[in-house]
């Protein structure tokens, strides 16, 4: 999978998702929900992109 890709796919995720997602970012702020939301766009990128991993 191409990096441009995977960048269309996760925006497309986050619009998909808008309302949910700005409730806890902004309206509501959630910790846990930041950090597992930045883990898992770690974790797939890893996963996609090894020897990218530096």
């Amino acid at each position: 999978m191409d990096f441009p890709i995977f960048m269309d796919a996760v925006e497309a995720f986050i619009k998909e998702h808008w309302s949910t997602i700005f409730a806890f970012l902004v309206r509501q702020p959630n910790l846990r929900f930041m950090r597992k939301w930045k883990d898992a766009i770690k974790a797939n990128f890893r996963m996609r992109y090894p020897e990218k991993i530096h």
